[in-house]
């Protein structure tokens, strides 16, 4: 939830100008790819013309060219291929950021309840289970120090999966 706040956040900050920009960037690198704008446009389902005003207006704002339009096929200036490697960084990052955010989202809460009676375990279980957060940081812990009778012994609660694992000693003076 905290996450999918931060998000939306991010994308209302966002202004126009960045939108345009973001598309502008991937029809740039569209046409980097295919070495050409008409197939660029072809593959966008955009006009050729229309594709080629975008990157001049991106070009503009960046300050030089991207794009060396005397050769055939199209050939990326020195600063375009700058530009491009950087651009490319920039959609893997955005990737990997997204799968992250996704996996996050996705993957469903661990949940482990853990069961202690006496002071043992109340003064054991929460230095374990600190020590286990710092490797298993997606888990969450719950822990049940309730050992009196209503709640049933830590075996039956252990038997009928009301907890996962249960802290239990037993005194036996053979």
């Amino acid at each position: 939830m905290y996450n999918q706040i931060q998000i939306q956040l991010w994308r209302y900050r966002q202004s126009p100008i960045d939108e345009k920009m973001n598309l502008a960037q991937k029809y740039a690198y569209a046409v980097y790819r295919e070495e050409s704008f008409s197939k660029a446009a072809k593959k966008l389902f955009i006009s050729q013309p229309s594709l080629s005003e975008t990157i001049k207006k991106l070009e503009k704002e960046l300050g030089f060219l991207i794009f060396d339009r005397s050769k055939t096929p199209l050939k990326l200036t020195p600063q375009g291929m700058i530009y491009m490697e950087y651009l490319e960084e920039a959609f893997e990052n955005e990737k990997v950021m997204l799968e992250r955010v996704r996996s996050i989202s996705e993957t469903p809460s661990k949940n482990l309840i853990i069961g202690g009676g006496g002071f043992l375990s109340r003064s054991i279980l929460p230095l374990v289970c600190g020590e286990f957060l710092k490797t298993y940081n997606d888990v969450n812990i719950k822990l049940d120090f309730s050992d009196s009778a209503p709640y049933g012994s830590m075996q039956d609660r252990l038997e009928n999966d009301r907890i996962d694992i249960a802290l239990m000693y037993s005194y036996n003076p053979k």
